[in-house]
């Protein structure tokens, strides 16, 4: 079985076509939201080294970066999506942080080529249907169908190494558990502030086919 091509890139695909759904305020959010607003899901399956998840609709803002690793392009992506939040935006709405950072990770088609990383931030539930248009015109609002994901957790902070190693342990799980999953792309999902040191939670995804 053909597994993603995990070489230096990480990536947070989410068709850019649909919409994530919102928590309920009666509605008990995931521990490692910690106090902010992160999409909503049902767990359909928990295994021993992933879970899978369905999510809802939901609404982000992204901005895809070439670059040859995640590092700089989660540099990059983030100094852009910081500005927006921060009032660059028509109306000049500044934005509250959520949960996750996310990036999609297109891997390049070599070792010495490019990748694409789409850097997303999710949209807080307040401006969910009233979302700010970008003044960048390199940051796009994004629309997110409900998905299936297979998500695999870890802690302490997200490096070039750790999430290699984490995805191929997740995609191996999948493949030996005979699961149908797409392979070109996955994601990873950054819920903590680098001034957190301890107790972090990320995440990576791999898409259920269909």
């Amino acid at each position: 079985m053909k597994l993603l091509a995990i070489s230096g890139a990480l990536v947070l695909l989410f068709s850019i076509t649909g919409a994530f759904s919102l928590y309920k305020e009666d509605s008990e959010k995931p521990s490692f939201c910690r106090d902010f607003d992160c999409p909503t899901y049902t767990v359909v399956a928990k295994k021993e080294s992933y879970e899978e998840r369905k999510y809802d609709p939901s609404k982000w803002v992204g901005t895809t970066i070439g670059a040859m690793n995640w590092t700089s392009a989660l540099d990059t992506g983030y100094s852009k999506l910081y500005k927006y939040r921060n009032g660059a935006n028509k109306g000049n709405v500044k934005i509250p942080m959520a949960t996750p950072v996310a990036t999609k990770i297109e891997p390049g088609q070599g070792p010495a080529c490019e990748s694409n990383f789409t850097i997303l931030f999710f949209v807080p539930f307040k401006y969910q249907d009233n979302t700010p248009v970008p003044t960048d015109s390199s940051i796009a609002i994004v629309n997110l169908p409900s998905i299936t994901a297979y998500v695999g957790s870890f802690g302490g902070f997200e490096n070039e190494d750790n999430l290699v190693t984490q995805a191929t342990d997740l995609a191996t799980s999948l493949a030996n558990n005979n699961i149908d999953f797409v392979q070109e792309y996955y994601f990873t999902a950054e819920y903590d502030s680098p001034d957190k040191k301890i107790d972090r939670h990320n995440e990576i995804w791999f898409l259920a086919k269909n």
